[in-house]
């Protein structure tokens, strides 16, 4: 089932934190993107954004280390041109193994790092009609990295958090 984000959202993305946010304007830039809500209507749409997040500063394979890459067989993945390894968009990110729709997944992350401890699990459950346990766990799995991410550099950006795994 999809659901249009704007009926899910009733207030203005566009704060502060995201305006002053370099990396995630230039991604939403290249992927076409006016606001970061767009990114939650579409698995794909959130599978280029985690693609052209994970390898802005360009591709290095997990396995040989070795820059050359070729189109992968998944949307947005790039295999090596070495070693043949395949890398999704999500591998080795806070998306990985992810049971639930990816566009669910990043809104849910959008929304705790925005708003860290203002919103509750069952506000993301019964937006995204997801199961409370589910959204408290992903919440819980997000907001432990950005306290992780705060005790080292005294704050937490909101796609460093989706590269953590």
């Amino acid at each position: 089932m999809t659901y249009d984000i704007y009926h899910i959202f009733n207030k203005n993305f566009m704060s502060n934190k995201l305006k002053n946010n370099k990396v995630l304007q230039e991604i939403l830039k290249q992927t076409g993107l006016k606001k970061p809500d767009e990114l939650f209507n579409d698995d794909l749409k959130c599978l280029e954004f985690m693609s052209n997040l994970k390898w802005v500063n360009g591709f290095k394979c997990k396995k040989c280390d070795h820059d050359n890459y070729c189109k992968g067989k998944l949307p947005f993945s790039r295999r090596c041109t070495r070693c043949k390894n395949e890398e999704s968009a999500i591998a080795n990110t806070i998306f990985h193994h992810s049971k639930f729709p990816l566009s669910k997944a990043m809104y849910i992350a959008f929304e705790v790092s925005i708003n860290e401890d203002n919103i509750s699990s069952y506000e993301l459950a019964n937006k995204l009609e997801l199961r409370q346990m589910t959204c408290w766990k992903f919440k819980d799995k997000i907001l432990k990295k950005i306290l992780a991410r705060k005790r080292l550099i005294q704050h937490a950006d909101f796609c460093e958090i989706l590269l953590e795994k």
